[in-house]
């Protein structure tokens, strides 16, 4: 399921990372300026960094270059920064916000090139929003106000999350002669380092003479670094068409049955029984309410739910009868023809023939089900055989379940709400194409400075006794099966079916890995996956927040589609049922696992409508 396929909330155990390291150099509040040089437009901005080990910060100035790619490639210069030591964090975060800042110019990415430059070593991932700014800023030649800078971590959907050694950048960003600094909405309070009392992050800043402010969103950022408009949002907020809603209803009631008729296969002492039969209670209640959002998010916890009791009980049986060997190889067998379920998935989910633009571009999100389900399953075969005892076979045995119901049932629920949107006609598959290429290019660039950072920095801080299965440093073979997939992606523009599988499969690396990254700093839910154990969130107020911005900006960009003239259906009910999930789960004391779900379709639907609105000047125009 997509609650693995986005790692998002597997780092309960790795805590919040320090979030930088040392830096060298210094900037003023003057030399955040706008420069037009080579042809291309650039920007100095005050990366504030932290070492609370040492307790000092500091100021380093960073140079964002943006200019014009190449006619095939959108590419992300690092050179710079690794050659002057820059680390895996910093290079993480600036490919990200290189990534992120391209899906909110509403610009086609082939004509974008991002290259950045530091005076000397720095790391950490919390430059990452204020990259982001900078990035939108050069590209619409616009300067940052002086005397402003910033700190926080950037999502794949622009959301801005939580940073370590507030304190110290506050301080750092006051003795250079800063007056206002913007904090992720997560930083409202601050420890006094000593006493361990807590003051709130405005009023410490009042103390240094700083205005500090809290934004939530990249937009925020954006209006309040340059005094500018990010976009105006329409009015209107988008309605799902009655075609989707048709196709929407028609998915959650097929699940329900189909949820239903499965469980019959349970055993009657099968541990969930009594939760999976109250929830589909409750999705018949809710389609009954005329709420099929509410009733595919319970069907699909159920789903899982009965799918790990049902196959938890046919290998302990297995187990008794004939062995562990005998079970491993049944497991490898049962991996294999699962495999094949989801290859054969992606190649016919990537024919778009007959469709429209908006379901085309829509189509390599919704295959996401089947592009992580791949990696997933081609990195749970490589494990098995180191499998050792029951436990390991079991936890083995629930991610075989949770892949194989994601493909089987909620991947062609996707495709059929995908194929149910009214969509413009394609100019050409050609073009299509070309568009397509463009993202996948440059989300395979952040992937790859992502999955470096999650190597050289987030696994090497979980604990060694930890590892297994189903823990959170068992993630990395599977971010490495989706660094490998999308390694050997041609940068050239292929056909308009390889296109369509390429980009599912950048879309989901990218994801991935960021996600990964965002997590470890903005918030925590132990639990690797969904069904093997509830997962309980460490951070339940950031969780909220976070979830609470993310859709609203799903129903922000969905606006600005519509706007357009075209249609977002299936971004807009991906986002309804993942957060009717969060909202009805949290009621009953399991909020980790709607929170899995709900920013598991959140995250993916925003670079959905982002790619969708961008089409207008690529595409139409």
């Amino acid at each position: 399921m997509r609650s693995v396929r986005t790692l998002l909330f597997a780092l309960g155990s790795v805590a919040i990372l320090g979030m930088s390291l040392a830096g060298c150099g210094s900037t003023t509040p003057e030399r955040a300026g706008l420069q037009t040089i080579d042809g291309g437009r650039q920007i100095t901005v005050p990366v504030l960094w932290s070492d609370p080990s040492r307790a000092i910060g500091g100021v380093e100035p960073a140079v964002v270059k943006v200019g014009d790619g190449s006619a095939t490639n959108f590419s992300i210069d690092l050179r710079d920064l690794e050659a002057k030591g820059a680390g895996a964090a910093w290079t993480a975060a600036s490919a990200s916000a290189a990534a992120v800042g391209a899906l909110y110019s509403g610009r086609d990415p082939s004509d974008i090139d991002v290259s950045f430059t530091v005076s000397g070593p720095i790391d950490g991932p919390s430059a990452g929003a204020l990259l982001t700014v900078a990035i939108l800023a050069a590209l619409r030649d616009v300067p940052l106000l002086p005397g402003m800078t910033m700190t926080g971590t950037i999502s794949p959907d622009g959301t801005i999350s939580t940073v370590g050694g507030v304190g110290l950048k506050l301080a750092s960003a006051a003795e250079a002669g800063y007056t206002t600094v913007l904090l992720p909405p997560g930083n409202t309070e601050l420890t006094v380092g000593g006493t361990g009392e807590s003051i709130s992050a405005v009023e410490a800043g009042r103390q240094l003479g700083l205005d500090v402010r809290h934004v939530a969103t990249v937009a925020q950022a954006y209006e309040q670094l340059t005094g500018q408009s990010f976009i105006a949002v329409s009015e209107d907020p988008y309605v799902l068409p009655p075609a989707v809603l048709v196709a929407a209803e028609k998915t959650a009631l097929d699940l329900v049955n189909e949820v239903t008729a499965l469980s019959d296969q349970m055993s009657a002492k099968a541990p969930q029984r009594s939760v999976i039969e109250s929830d589909l209670a409750a999705a018949r209640g809710d389609l009954e309410a005329d709420d099929p959002a509410s009733a595919y998010a319970r069907a699909t916890t159920a789903l899982f739910a009965v799918g790990r009791a049902i196959t938890v009980d046919k290998y302990q049986e297995l187990l008794r009868n004939q062995g562990l060997d005998a079970a491993k190889a049944i497991l490898a067998d049962d991996i294999v023809v699962a495999l094949a379920a989801a290859e054969s998935a992606i190649a016919r989910g990537s024919d778009v023939s007959g469709l429209g633009m908006e379901s085309a571009l829509s189509t390599p999100t919704a295959l996401a089900w089947s592009a992580y389900a791949r990696a997933a399953l081609r990195a749970l075969l490589v494990a098995v055989p180191d499998v050792s005892d029951e436990e390991q076979l079991l936890a083995a045995v629930t991610v075989l379940s949770e892949q194989s119901l994601s493909v089987e049932y909620l991947q062609q629920d996707a495709l059929d709400v995908v194929r149910s949107m009214p969509s413009r006609a394609l100019p050409s598959e050609q073009q299509l194409a070309d568009f397509l290429s463009g993202y996948t290019n440059f989300l395979v660039r952040g992937a790859r400075a992502n999955a470096q950072y999650i190597t050289d920095v987030v696994l090497p801080s979980v604990p060694a006794a930890s590892v297994g299965i189903d823990d959170v440093r068992s993630l990395a073979p599977i971010i490495g099966q989706l660094a490998q997939e999308t390694a050997t992606i041609d940068v050239a523009t292929e056909g308009i079916r390889e296109e369509i599988a390429q980009a599912a499969s950048a879309i989901t690396d990218f994801v991935t890995t960021t996600a990964f990254i965002s997590a470890t700093q903005g918030f925590g839910v132990d639990g690797f996956s969904m069904v093997t154990q509830a997962p309980t969130i460490t951070d339940e107020s950031a969780v909220r927040v976070a979830f609470d911005t993310s859709r609203q900006i799903v129903a922000d960009s969905a606006s600005l589609v519509s706007a357009q003239g075209l249609d977002a259906g299936y971004a807009v009910w991906s986002a309804e049922w993942g957060s009717s999930a969060f909202n009805e789960l949290a009621r009953e004391g399991r909020a980790g696992t709607g929170a899995v779900l709900a920013f598991n379709e959140l995250w993916f639907d925003v670079i959905n409508l982002q790619m969708i609105y961008a089409s207008v000047g690529a595409l139409l125009n």
